[in-house]
């Protein structure tokens, strides 16, 4: 596993108006039914399998693991943390065969914690948006780690989902 940077120039969003996170952020990250599927397509990729793998994958919430080194943080005025502008965020990633980045996307902090030992904090993202991240940050793919199984999305994969919403 290596890590892979990405650089975020934050905007300063002072002025702006407060926006509701499109998940739930005091609910922890978890999602059985996709870990389920997953395992399923491991022994059984039927059809039937298939498209419910479809189905978890475009409604599922993923956690991105990140290092903190690179991230500056502070509070803003309503307690809330807030990475600051120039920030380096680390996500852990691995490679391909010929070296392309691939994104590592865990279903639950079980996952993060069988992969590293490295003292790391998440980020929330849901599946639409973490299609596009990695498609727009040069990934070739995803790796969705359950903390058992693993499911490789390459590019072709990640362009169909993006396509299913």
């Amino acid at each position: 596993m290596c890590i892979s940077s990405a650089v975020f120039l934050l905007c300063g969003c002072e002025e702006e108006p407060r926006i509701a996170a499109p998940v739930d952020l005091n609910k922890p990250v978890n999602n059985p039914a996709l870990v389920k599927v997953i395992s399923a397509m491991q022994k059984d990729p039927s059809a039937k399998n298939q498209a419910k793998l479809f189905t978890e994958l475009n409604d599922a919430v993923f956690l991105l693991a990140t290092f903190k080194g690179g991230m500056k943080i502070e509070r803003n005025e309503n307690g809330d943390s807030v990475i600051k502008e120039g920030s380096l965020i680390q996500f852990i990633s691995t490679e391909d065969e010929d070296g392309n980045p691939i994104l590592l996307a865990y279903t639950d902090w079980n996952g993060i914690r069988r992969s590293t030992k490295e003292s790391v904090d998440a980020m929330v993202m849901p599946a639409a948006k973490l299609w596009k991240f990695a498609q727009d940050h040069k990934y070739s793919g995803v790796l969705i780690f359950t903390g058992k199984d693993e499911l490789l999305l390459n590019l072709k994969h990640l362009k169909i989902l993006s396509g299913a919403r």
